[in-house]
């Protein structure tokens, strides 16, 4: 594993998602800005560590013009509806735009997760979007590499390297 952040174009292992494990875990790693760009942020808010393995809490802020569109790509929007279909105004819905991505590199193998559970609200110019993702490895050598980055929304990509062993980050 380098020091380095991790680059969009390493992914290649893609982890089973799990459900989170049922017991509590211990904290493993507390708050680290992780990217910032301007009008929007994320932080590492906490990291646990469980049996088999790690539940990494995330916080994305954003103020002004990026909270909207960070608020903006989440919203689904409607889908166009087929010329035969009923014009009663309930239509399917399309999937948001985007969402924060989050790479990580754990034991030499890289991937980029999606987030278990999230939640995000605000006004138009307030947004706050927290995140929980799941990495279904525990590190052999206590190091996470972890990188973050939602270009959609003007969050540049940005990460660090954490020693989960001895509780730093570089």
């Amino acid at each position: 594993m380098e020091d380095s952040v991790l680059d969009a174009e390493s992914m290649h292992h893609h982890w089973q998602l799990e459900p989170p494990p049922e017991d509590v875990g211990v904290l493993a790693h507390g708050r680290m800005p992780l990217s910032r760009g301007q009008g929007i942020s994320a932080e590492l808010h906490h990291l646990q560590a469980h049996a088999q393995g790690l539940m990494l809490h995330l916080v994305l802020r954003a103020d002004g013009v990026y909270a909207e569109a960070a608020k903006r790509q989440l919203t689904p929007r409607p889908m166009m509806p087929r010329r035969d279909a009923a014009p009663d105004g309930d239509g399917p819905t399309a999937a948001a735009d985007s969402s924060p991505l989050l790479h990580i590199e754990v034991n030499d193998l890289v991937e980029q997760v999606p987030p278990q559970r999230s939640e995000a609200h605000g006004t138009n110019d307030a947004f706050e979007m927290q995140a929980q993702f799941w990495i279904g490895e525990l590190p052999r050598d206590g190091r996470v590499a972890v990188a973050v980055q939602w270009p959609q929304a003007g969050l540049p990509l940005g990460g660090t390297v954490l020693d989960i062993a001895a509780g730093t980050a570089r």
